[in-house]
């Protein structure tokens, strides 16, 4: 098994950062991981949230395959 962590968005929170780098460092002893940062959209001023939602999630289906099992975390 190997875990992928897709996060659209790079996290300004620096205790939010520092808990990801522990986690990352205490997973990787057990099971392969990776962290996948997908960049925030630019320009999104011109798009309505609809339209976002839809380009946002499109970005995030060119990282998956059928074959993956996928969980979402809001």
């Amino acid at each position: 098994m190997k875990i992928t962590l897709l996060v659209v968005g790079k996290t300004t929170d620096s205790h939010i950062e520092a808990l990801l780098q522990d986690y990352q460092t205490r997973l990787v002893h057990y099971v392969p991981f990776t962290l996948d940062i997908i960049p925030e959209l630019k320009n999104t001023k011109s798009l309505t949230s609809e339209q976002q939602k839809q380009v946002e999630g499109d970005l995030i289906l060119r990282h998956i395959t059928t074959s993956m099992d996928m969980i979402l975390l809001d």
